[in-house]
């Protein structure tokens, strides 16, 4: 079913209408430098929107699942626990953060997973690993930030322990992601290594 979030009548129906047990709310423009470049624009479908989803799904006390980000945190005194602080530097995540807020403040019931760097099969192939799969294939270069550190989350078990959480009935913020500490840079090595193809246009970048 097409749904626009935006549009608020659809959302109330379509949510009506579906009634799910419990709502998985995973719609957002994960560009981050569109949403650094363009923040009215992109806060229409990541804040507004998903706000209206929420408020569909709490006035029928549908359990909602939400999916935030690391983004949410500054970065300077990580691996990061739920009851840590948020202190985003960027517009993607303020946004996280704003509905995370709304969320809790709304329906406390729900659950936020943050999770970081999700990769695996993905139809649009716009996340990280399509980014330097597609780059080292056509043989361009590729700038990867050295710095940035993060776990890598495949999407089938995000999927896998998203479904054990919703029948367990957790609520409240909890961080899911992948196992293994490295860099984006380290992560883009592992990636050129899998399918065989050169690092050299792989460029660290802090």
């Amino acid at each position: 079913i097409a749904l626009d979030m935006t549009d608020v009548p659809q959302v109330e129906k379509t949510v009506r209408s579906e009634r799910p047990d419990v709502l998985f709310l995973t719609a957002f423009n994960p560009n981050v430098d569109e949403c650094e470049l363009h923040p009215q624009e992109t806060r229409i479908t990541n804040v507004e929107g998903n706000t209206h989803v929420i408020a569909a799904a709490a006035a029928l006390k549908i359990p909602l699942i939400y999916y935030s980000s690391d983004y949410v945190f500054d970065g300077t005194a990580g691996p990061y626990r739920e009851t840590d602080i948020p202190r985003p530097l960027n517009e993607y995540g303020r946004q996280k953060l704003a509905v995370e807020q709304l969320l809790m403040a709304t329906s406390p019931d729900s659950l936020i997973i943050r999770t970081t760097t999700v990769y695996g099969q993905e139809q649009l192939e716009k996340n990280f690993f399509y980014q330097v799969l597609h780059a080292l294939r056509r043989g361009e270069d590729m700038p990867v930030p050295t710095d940035q550190i993060s776990t890598p989350t495949f999407a089938p078990d995000l999927a896998e322990a998203s479904l054990d959480l919703a029948e367990r009935g957790v609520s409240g913020i909890l961080h899911v992601a992948g196992p293994e500490l490295m860099s984006r840079f380290a992560f883009a090595q592992a990636i050129a290594q899998v399918f065989d193809l050169p690092q050299g246009h792989l460029k660290p970048t802090p």
